[in-house]
């Protein structure tokens, strides 16, 4: 619906842009996005999130489109897209989450849940059992790949998925429906119907998690909800 851009989101989209131009670091006559927090929860104030990065790029991209012809800003967007950094994938096709990803510790979510000594506690954070492990909170590159599904190969797409997906816990609710879309393109039919059931089922008395270490994130899920319905019409509808 791009008539939110005209109230109101266009202008909220220049101001993000240029925090973003300020906030870039320069190195080799590229723009790197150090300190951010990606949709992987898990994992804070990391550098050059392959998402964030992707996110700023494409959104650059869209504001570009819009701005009116004489708008002396686009001669900067232009020079800001342009120089972007997004991480190249390695020799198996992934693209790695964020920079040093792939130095962390190797396990899959099962080795790190048995390291939890309370069911509430955080995953994430300084000291978390998954901070210093490949373990993420929820899709994070796949998320990007499914935002900007045209931009990648259907090779890229299923090579990332079958990467992220031992390494994906799922603590947050926004995580399943994304990769039952991805599942479906994957062609791994039993793990995306799993993935529908768990997102359009999850105010229905699912074991999500009520509680990150003493906060309390329970309630209802409507963005949730509204990720199984892009799973029915995007994905099992064709």
């Amino acid at each position: 619906d791009y008539s939110l851009l005209e109230l109101g989101g266009l202008d909220m989209m220049k101001e993000c842009i240029k925090f973003y131009m300020s906030y870039k670091k320069v190195i080799n006559n590229q723009y790197h996005f150090f300190d951010v927090i990606g949709p992987d929860e898990y994992h804070e104030r990391v550098n050059d999130n392959f998402f964030t990065n992707y996110s700023i790029k494409k959104a650059s991209e869209v504001l570009l489109k819009y701005l009116p012809k004489n708008d002396p800003f686009r001669d900067e967007v232009v020079n800001f897209i342009d120089k972007i950094y997004i991480p190249k994938q390695d020799k198996n096709g992934i693209f790695e989450q964020f920079d040093g990803y792939f130095d962390l510790e190797d396990v899959k979510v099962e080795d790190v849940r048995k390291r939890i000594r309370h069911k509430n506690e955080y995953w994430g954070g300084k000291l978390g059992v998954a901070t210093k492990t490949r373990v993420i909170k929820q899709a994070d590159v796949v998320a990007t790949l499914m935002m900007f599904r045209d931009d990648f190969s259907l090779k890229d797409i299923k090579n990332n998925y079958n990467f992220y997906l031992p390494y994906t816990e799922h603590g947050s609710s926004l995580s399943s429906s994304i990769y039952s879309l991805c599942a479906l393109i994957a062609k791994d039919y039993k793990t995306s119907y799993k993935m529908f059931r768990q997102s359009s089922s999850i105010d229905l008395g699912t074991n999500q998690k009520m509680y990150a270490g003493g906060i309390y994130i329970g309630g209802t899920h409507p963005a949730s909800n509204a990720g199984a319905y892009l799973g029915v019409i995007r994905g099992f509808a064709g």
